[in-house]
């Protein structure tokens, strides 16, 4: 199977995100991103905002519907941020996260500057809480939601990261502070493996396990201990504790790659950016 049906192999009922988005167009020739505003503004209040990365080979809207923004997000007056990866070659639109994934034409686009720029240009029209900036994505999505943490920690208040990865080689990812990390994988996802696997674009690159991932994360933030408890009966939810940031990994016990939103993912994971904001 070819790495697109494999990428895009996602099944999931994915609702259109149905609150009106405005277009800007950023410092980066040819890259803008759109932006959904929460229906309540209050002057004088700045408000958290939600940067949505989109898996390999889809785009901000249908992953917006994933996350269902507009019924869980925008109605916690969440600013949501939709930006666009490019488009290679072969007309796939990716984000080139790390070696492991996704920029398999090897034209290496600065997405760290873009996303830069957009959050500059989001920062400076609305009024959003730069100390209260959150990312999420899915699959290639997950693995840029990391990667900008990594390299813009000073920006990223928390990730949660679905069906994603970091670099293999820990070295390359040297946040500036501790991050609030969520890790969401389930342990049968046969793309992006639960216990680390090779390169998702045909290289020798590697990415590691999503435990060791989170023990990274933990690790950053000082975390001292863990615990373990049931979140549902399918998902185990692993609690690093004692850090100055929190880090958990959920992980769905034979879930695959196409972890279902219909489970009230979308939800938990609003939960779980509200405990740290």
């Amino acid at each position: 199977m070819g790495l697109r049906s494999r990428l895009t192999a996602f099944a999931l009922v994915l609702l259109s995100c149905r609150a009106k988005s405005v277009e800007h167009p950023t410092a980066v020739p040819g890259r803008g991103y759109r932006i959904l505003s929460p229906k309540q503004l209050e002057e004088g209040r700045k408000l958290p905002a939600l940067v949505v990365l989109h898996a390999f080979d889809t785009s901000a809207q249908t992953q917006a519907g994933y996350f269902d923004v507009d019924r869980v997000f925008l109605s916690r007056s969440f600013f949501v941020v939709l930006p666009e990866g490019k488009i290679d070659p072969d007309g796939h639109r990716f984000w080139n996260a790390t070696d492991a994934c996704c920029d398999q034409h090897g034209a290496r686009p600065d997405d760290v500057g873009y996303l830069d720029a957009v959050l500059d240009d989001a920062l400076a029209r609305y009024p959003i809480d730069p100390s209260r900036v959150f990312f999420t994505g899915v699959s290639n999505g997950g693995f840029m939601a990391q990667r900008y943490a990594c390299d813009r920690a000073e920006r990223v208040r928390g990730f949660a990261s679905v069906s994603g990865a970091l670099w293999e080689d820990l070295a390359k990812c040297a946040p500036s502070k501790p991050v609030a990390a969520l890790l969401i994988h389930g342990d049968a996802d046969e793309i992006v493996r639960y216990d680390g696997g090779t390169s998702l674009i045909g290289t020798s690159a590697r990415y590691p396990a999503a435990p060791v991932a989170a023990q990274f994360w933990a690790t950053r933030a000082g975390a001292t201990g863990r615990a373990t408890t049931r979140l549902t009966e399918d998902t185990e939810a692993q609690t690093f504790t004692g850090g100055t940031a929190p880090v958990e990994l959920w992980t769905l016990r034979g879930g695959g790659h196409s972890i279902p939103r219909s489970a009230g993912l979308p939800k938990r994971i609003a939960e779980f950016f509200e405990r740290v904001r």
